[in-house]
Order: structure tokens, then sequence, then C-alpha cells
């Protein structure tokens, strides 16, 4: 992979990948491929499966934590529309960056 891919700054990070469809994946950033990126400790979260939409979601597993459901999981590009750390995240009633729920994550940092 080319080495100045801005997702290689978020590697072993906690994110957040949101895709073009119903998914949204949370994980540690393993790795990043020409074809797409590497998460383990995953969560893998269906909105059509569940009454919460992406945001909704998102912000249960800031405030409680995420149960993982997949060691390791391979999101591929053509579907992502974005990755943000979970420590980037704001919540929409945020009033401010010292509102946030930080560390709140589901996984401890190393």
């Amino acid at each position: 992979m080319n080495q100045i891919d801005p997702l290689n700054a978020f590697l072993s990070e906690l994110v957040a990948v949101d895709t073009d469809g119903p998914i949204l994946y949370l994980g540690r950033l393993a790795e990043v491929t020409d074809s797409g990126l590497v998460l383990t400790e995953a969560d893998v979260h269906d909105c059509r499966e569940g009454h919460a939409s992406k945001e909704a979601y998102l912000a249960e597993a800031l405030e409680q934590g995420v149960t993982v459901n997949r060691r390791k999981v391979v999101v591929l590009r053509r579907v992502i529309m974005s990755v943000s750390r979970l420590a980037d995240i704001v919540l929409e009633d945020s009033t401010g960056a010292d509102d946030l729920p930080e560390g709140r994550a589901f996984l401890e940092e190393d």
C-alpha cells in the first residue's frame, strides 16, 4: 500500500468505518491495503437488523461500549464512505470537546 495513504495515520487506533449502505464497522485498524481496511476486535452493525440508525448506534457504542462480534474483518474500499477515529467523534448533543465520553471505547488503549 502507498505509504502516504492518509489512513495509515489511524493504524492501531479504534475507528468507525461508515459505508454507503446500512453497515457500520467499529474496530481497531490493523492494516490498510489497496483493496480495503482490516479491522480487528471489530463490531459489524447492520442497521436493517435493529432499530438504531448509524448515528444512534454510534452514540450508544461510545456511551456503553461495543460488543466485539468479529476477531477480524475486511472492509472493501469500494463501500467505504468515511473513516474516523472513535476519539474524534463528536456526538450531536455535545456542547464541546470536554463533554465527550473520552475513553469510553469498547477496548482499552494499549
